[in-house]
């Protein structure tokens, strides 16, 4: 079974330093993504004043069982993480099928 990767872009809102959205993705990262089944990777890049998140998973039930328990993730690190990014800036979510790595 191929993985899965969801790649978005997005900016951040004004006023806010790459300094404390790398922390609030840090932070997101350890306390919630990295601890879902069949989370394998998350990398943050930017260029200019736009960032993208590339999230590789096992497969896309795996994603859909982190949706699902982040809609009742209790400690709620993400509210933090989620109020630094301008929501009108985002892309389309794209689910990719990874068909090769090296």
């Amino acid at each position: 079974m191929a993985n899965v990767a969801e790649f978005q872009s997005f900016k951040l809102k004004d006023g806010v330093t790459a300094s404390d959205f790398l922390l609030a993705t840090d932070r997101f990262n350890s306390e919630f993504l990295s601890k879902q089944k069949g989370y394998i990777s998350y990398k943050v890049f930017s260029l200019g004043d736009t960032w993208y998140d590339l999230l590789v998973w096992e497969s896309v039930e795996n994603i859909k069982a982190a949706a699902q328990a982040y809609k009742s993730y209790e400690d709620r690190t993400d509210k933090h993480y989620i109020s630094l990014i301008d929501e009108k800036s985002q892309s389309k979510l794209l689910q990719l099928r990874v068909e090769k790595s090296y």
